[in-house]
């Protein structure tokens, strides 16, 4: 049990950033990512998808047609495709950091997090509420033509089809 103590730990203090947004997997998919990054620093190791695979959906675009928040938390969390929150979001993270590199990375999560904090009127998104919009604007934004088709074969694996 104590092995989990310092991932849980840094899942439950990445909440403090990541939270809020009515798309859940944009809360927990940065929240299991940091864990990752939490656990390269502590032992070492690579950073890695650490969650289960999801069994309710195949991607992101998916996972949203299910996720019918019910009258509770504790409901909603009992759902089927609850935990695909975790995994697929968790597993476009890691997608994006292992493709783009530690740099690149950390600058188009920073312009995501930035998003959720203030209204960025150089994008096509809306609000602050983020959606998969925010995540493509953010990891575009300043990025070569060679980066942004990365981002989009990430972001088609794990999200789908985007408008």
């Amino acid at each position: 049990m104590w092995d989990y103590a310092p991932s849980t730990i840094a899942h439950e203090v990445a909440h403090y950033y990541w939270r809020g947004n009515s798309r859940d997997w944009l809360d927990e998919g940065p929240a299991v990512f940091l864990e990752s990054i939490a656990e390269n620093a502590r032992i070492d190791e690579p950073v890695r998808v650490r969650s289960n695979p999801c069994a309710a959906a195949d991607t992101i675009a998916e996972l949203e047609g299910l996720a019918v928040h019910r009258e509770t938390w504790r409901e909603t969390v009992a759902q089927n495709w609850f935990r695909c929150n975790y995994s697929l979001g968790e597993r476009l993270f890691v997608d994006l950091y292992q493709t783009l590199g530690e740099g690149t990375f950390r600058q188009g999560f920073r312009s995501l997090w930035l998003k959720s904090q203030a209204e960025d009127y150089n994008d096509d998104c809306e609000g602050t509420d983020l959606t998969i919009c925010h995540v493509e604007a953010a990891f575009k934004a300043g990025a070569s033509d060679a980066v942004a088709v990365q981002v989009d074969e990430v972001l088609d694996r794990w999200y789908g089809p985007r408008e």
